[in-house]
């Protein structure tokens, strides 16, 4: 799965999460599917859970790119 993943997307940085639902999935494949790109697995045993879980996976994707970046633009007439 994991040349599959960087066949359709090479050079992509992204993370893949799972969450799991109830008792019947297969939380060991699921954590390895997150394995592939750096995710997490979640499993939500409770209703109330599930904006505590996904506020978890989404906090990663709000990361910095550049700090104290200076932009000098001008303009020739």
């Amino acid at each position: 799965m994991k040349k599959l993943i960087e066949r359709l997307v090479p050079n992509e940085l992204f993370s893949i999460h799972s969450f799991g639902f109830g008792r019947d999935h297969d939380a060991k494949m699921m954590n390895s599917i997150c394995g592939l790109k750096g995710g997490s697995f979640f499993y939500i045993e409770h209703i109330y859970q599930i904006d505590e879980f996904f506020v978890d996976a989404l906090g990663g994707l709000f990361s910095v790119v550049a700090q104290e970046v200076e932009i000098d633009v001008s303009i020739n007439l």
